[in-house]
């Protein structure tokens, strides 16, 4: 029961780890590959980027 339970713990552990990382990998991407669509979900600018930037620009 104890080698079942420690087996358990080691592979919780590496699934934890491995969402970590993937999750880490996964915000860098979205970082640093901000300049093409600053809104990859397709919402409407914000009150402030209106006010800034027109829609032409922003929706060509």
């Amino acid at each position: 029961m104890g080698t079942a339970a420690v087996l358990i713990l080691v592979v919780a552990g590496v699934v934890v780890a491995a969402l970590l990382c993937l999750g880490a990998v996964w915000t860098a991407v979205r970082w640093t590959r901000r300049r093409p669509l600053p809104y990859a979900t397709g919402t409407a600018p914000s009150a402030g980027e209106a006010g800034r930037m027109s829609v032409k620009t922003r929706y060509p």
